[in-house]
């Protein structure tokens, strides 16, 4: 989990609380154990973000994450009732980590790339709001299988989000 900030003009500081997604092969074991509530790292976050959100209790802050790293930023926000922002985000079963979307009254922005695979599999999270964003790797009906799950894999990446995020005009 990285921790980023910035001064805003009046000198509070604004937190993010930034999750990354999938970058090793132990993190595609991690990813299935999220699951069903055994992921290491998915308890790991939410333990820090406690203690980061009780040291700056005055303070604004939001989770942030994509992918593996967005199921941990959305059960971050629920634990800490935080805003949330997260971009093709994993599916997250908040029950399974002793969490409710029940008493949960901050903001949660869900961004999706059209036709990624999270998505598609999983539809969109049950909780917050979702935006879908314009296709990156276009999928049509007539291709071979295995060719639309490349294309679908690839619209799940960050530089797909982002090449959207611009094309969208989220400058």
């Amino acid at each position: 989990m990285g921790v980023y900030s910035r001064l805003k003009k009046d000198g509070a500081t604004v937190y993010s609380l930034v999750n990354k997604g999938t970058t090793t092969w132990g993190d595609w074991g991690n990813n299935f154990q999220q699951l069903i509530g055994f992921s290491a790292d998915m308890e790991d976050s939410i333990e820090k973000s406690i203690a980061f959100v009780n040291a700056h209790k005055d303070d604004e802050v939001t989770m942030v994450g994509h992918s593996k790293g967005g199921a941990e930023a959305t059960a971050n926000a629920v634990a800490n009732n935080k805003n949330a922002i997260t971009f093709n985000t994993a599916l997250v079963h908040l029950y399974a980590y002793g969490l409710s979307k029940g008493d949960y009254t901050a903001t949660m922005t869900h961004y999706v790339v059209e036709g990624e695979i999270l998505n598609y599999i999983f539809t969109a999270p049950s909780i917050g709001k979702t935006v879908y964003l314009p296709q990156q790797h276009k999928i049509k009906w007539w291709h071979a299988s295995l060719y639309i799950t490349n294309q679908r894999i690839k619209n799940h990446s960050m530089n797909s989000v982002i090449n959207a995020l611009e094309e969208a005009d989220y400058n």
